[in-house]
């Protein structure tokens, strides 16, 4: 009774609720919330519909973004706008106040409240990210919004940024105070097609600024998007110029739309030069005169059904679009074939004897910028105790802020985090307890479930973390928090890649689709080629032109042992595919690891973690081969001498899949570090600058104490700083493995190179 949803009519809506019990998952993206209703073996979904209030300046975007905003569903119940005083522009960082005159008849054509305010501030705090400030005009519009909120039952805000970092991060940063959730659909799509597609869609607006070169005042202003479109295009390939104006060069004002109950009219206007420059003149329009003019009559009167027939593209179709992007084709019969089970080949030490476990265990290293840190948590011995999840996730942080504090770190400096839980169900009391130690751009991370059934583990977060004033370049992160059709939003406080020095942190990336934050449906194939386009999507949009040949590192965990040969053909066939299309010619893949875990966020079939690059040239690979009391041992490296920078993947496996026996596990391990010593010799790096190898391992091949005992005995043999160790016990391995280790190993910080 306390929560009572507006659902979306579906057919047959009344009897399914008749015939079926159902079991909620509710998702909690901010003001938002989505359900997704199992009812017996039928999946159905259910969004909710957001009350939203529209950001509008009167132009093309904040037009185009309400009509997207009504194609998913969501209901617009007012407008908000912001204009300067007593002038007729205002230079802001953050808003379009150029024909400002004109927007109360822009609200009267909706038949919408309108809610203006008087911008105070000016562009104070103009770096990246944002701290409020009451003297910045970004606080002009938490008052609007706030103000709002208090008259009206609004949950989001419709924005049209397309490109623009800073506004997105304003706004986000105001909705995140206010506990509203952003629509930005117009996010980082193409511009040439999105202006189109605007075009297409009956957005009649008109240039009423240029500021620009190619853009004469005396010819554009005034002009239509569709008599601009062909010269921007022209403009674009010649200058670089953004088609839909992103960068200033041109403001729009919107005359008619398929939501408008009126359509506006100019009965005249003036033409004001701010700056007759030879090269780029910057001039504006002034509307002494305008009226509304009475549509047909025949135009519907509900919002959404005037949008049928148009060519907008909605959440379904953008996600379909993703989907095909990637490239897979496979032999689906695989996955029905009965899968050969990992060999039962035991690796022993020579004595039982391992380390004593503790309540906690915590494991460091520290190696130039960089700091590694693990931090495991157990179960208690003793019937007694009644440590909760959400205690252990506590001590967990608690432990992890103390150990930085110790070495001068702080919890900001964390850079990326990989969460590793017994149970997934237990992923929101976790969460709950880490957003509390994080504040704005927190670390990227990756969250699956471990078998940690027979150890005793209860959860293990693994920090890597970096010194600002030891390694050279900067960090920088992407925090995207709203709704849109580009990938997901954050669901939970971390970023969706981290960027130091040169090195790209992406976040787990699992098959959300971005408008609804729901897992797409379909399978494991439609699952895997759209979080694939996530990966791409956010590393492309981290760093310029960058692909997957950009990735160092690929560690990609599945639920099922027959996914894994569905993941690894998407991977390799467009990693072919870039390579074919001439993209990053001469570049070499990063190595690559596919291991099956009991469970993902969301109750997704795969999650793809990518360490990438931002610059992929100058990079090389190794392998080398070797035995070990009857195991074969490989190792694949792929690295830069130059910048002394290693990612080695480790695979044990057995020869013949019937091989049940017990090998030696300290001539395994002696033999793994002694080769791996002398690969990264090969590559021009020491053991030494290894911060940490990742083993992933089949709990009924080895017990973690004794990897931990081997290892550490085999790596301390070497003389110097021994790396971290993290150990991850999965449900199943490639075929014919065992045991499997990722190691990165990084020297020094090179500042960051090239376009991002």
């Amino acid at each position: 009774s306390a929560w009572r949803p507006k659902l979306k009519t579906t057919p047959h809506r009344k009897l399914f609720f008749q015939r079926y019990s159902f079991e909620f998952l509710i998702v909690d993206t901010g003001a938002a919330i989505y359900t997704r209703i199992y009812a017996g073996h039928r999946d159905i979904k259910a969004e909710v519909v957001m009350k939203v209030v529209a950001l509008v300046s009167g132009g093309k975007d904040s037009c185009y973004n309400m009509m997207q905003c009504v194609a998913e569903g969501h209901q617009i119940v007012a407008l908000a706008n912001l204009r300067p005083q007593g002038k007729d522009e205002l230079d802001s960082y953050m808003f379009q106040t150029v024909g400002h005159d004109a927007i109360d008849l822009y609200a009267e054509a909706m038949g919408l409240p309108l809610y203006r305010h008087t911008i105070q501030g000016g562009s104070v705090q103009v770096a990246m990210d944002y701290t409020p400030d009451d003297a910045d005009e970004v606080e002009d519009l938490f008052i609007l919004l706030r103000k709002i909120k208090e008259d009206v039952e609004i949950e989001a805000v419709s924005v049209g940024a397309i490109l623009s970092d800073y506004q997105r991060v304003r706004v986000e940063n105001v909705c995140s105070r206010l506990g509203l959730t952003a629509l930005g659909y117009l996010w980082r799509r193409d511009q040439r097609e999105l202006l189109q597609e605007m075009i297409d869609c009956q957005v009649h607006a008109i240039l009423i600024k240029v500021a620009a070169l190619g853009l004469d005042p005396d010819k554009h202003l005034g002009q239509t998007l569709q008599q601009i479109y062909p010269h921007m295009l022209k403009m674009n390939d010649r200058f670089g110029l953004n088609v839909c104006g992103e960068g200033g060069e041109y403001e729009t004002f919107t005359l008619d739309c398929p939501l408008f109950r009126k359509r506006i009219v100019v009965d005249s206007y003036e033409k004001v030069v701010h700056s007759a420059d030879p090269i780029a003149s910057v001039a504006y329009l002034k509307f002494p005169k305008m009226h509304l003019e009475d549509k047909s009559k025949d135009s519907p009167e509900e919002l959404t059904a005037r949008l049928t027939g148009l060519s907008l593209k909605t959440g379904e179709v953008m996600v379909q679009e993703a989907i095909d992007a990637v490239q897979l084709h496979v032999d689906v019969h695989i996955m029905e074939q009965k899968q050969q089970g990992a060999s039962h080949t035991r690796l022993r030490p020579s004595t039982n004897k391992g380390p004593t476990v503790h309540d906690l265990v915590v494991m460091k290293k520290s190696h130039g910028a960089y700091t590694w840190l693990s931090v495991a948590v157990y179960k208690p011995e003793g019937s007694d105790n009644n440590r909760t999840i959400e205690d252990s996730a506590q001590l967990a942080m608690d432990t992890i802020k103390d150990t930085l504090a110790g070495s001068a770190l702080s919890m900001a400096d964390v850079a990326h985090v990989q969460l590793y839980v017994a149970d997934m169900a237990d992923f929101g009391t976790v969460n709950s307890r880490y957003r509390q130690y994080f504040t704005i751009n927190p670390p990227s991370r990756v969250c699956v479930e471990g078998a940690f059934q027979t150890s005793g583990k209860v959860l293990q977060l693994d920090c890597c973390v970096w010194r600002p004033q030891t390694g050279g370049g900067g960090r920088r992160t992407m925090h995207v928090q709203g709704l849109s059709h580009w990938a997901p939003a954050n669901i939970g406080p971390y970023s969706q890649a981290t960027q130091v020095g040169e090195t790209l942190f992406l976040a787990g990336q699992i098959p959300l689709c971005p408008c609804s934050m729901l897992i797409v449906e379909g399978g494991i194939i439609p699952q895997t080629r759209l979080s694939l386009s996530h990966v791409q999507r956010v590393l492309s949009a981290m760093c310029a032109g960058a692909t997957l040949m950009n990735s160092r590192l690929l560690i990609c965990y599945v639920t099922d042992i027959r996914y894994v040969h569905i993941a690894k053909a998407a991977w390799e066939q467009n990693l072919q595919g870039q390579e074919n299309m001439g993209v990053d010619d001469g570049v070499v893949g990063g190595v690559e690891t596919y291991v099956v875990v009991p469970a993902l966020p969301r109750g997704a079939l795969v999650e793809w973690h990518v360490t990438a690059t931002a610059d992929p040239t100058g990079w090389e690979v190794k392998r080398s081969s070797s035995s070990a009391s009857g195991m074969e041992l490989t190792l694949d490296c792929c690295y830069s001498t130059e910048r002394r920078t290693a990612a080695v993947r480790i695979s044990l496996g057995v020869p013949s899949p019937s091989q049940e026996e017990c090998a030696s596990l300290e001539e395994v391990i002696h033999t793994l570090v002694q080769k791996l010593s002398e690969l990264l010799s090969a590559c021009g790096m020491a053991l030494q600058e290894i911060l940490v190898i990742r083993v992933f391992y089949l709990p009924e091949v080895a017990e973690e104490q004794w990897l931990q005992t081997a290892l550490e005995g085999g790596l301390s043999q070497d003389g110097g700083s021994a790396p971290a160790l993290a150990f991850v016990p999965v449900s199943a391995l490639e075929p014919g493995q065992v045991l499997t280790a990722c190691c990165w190993a990084q020297g020094p910080v090179l500042p960051v190179t090239g376009e991002t």
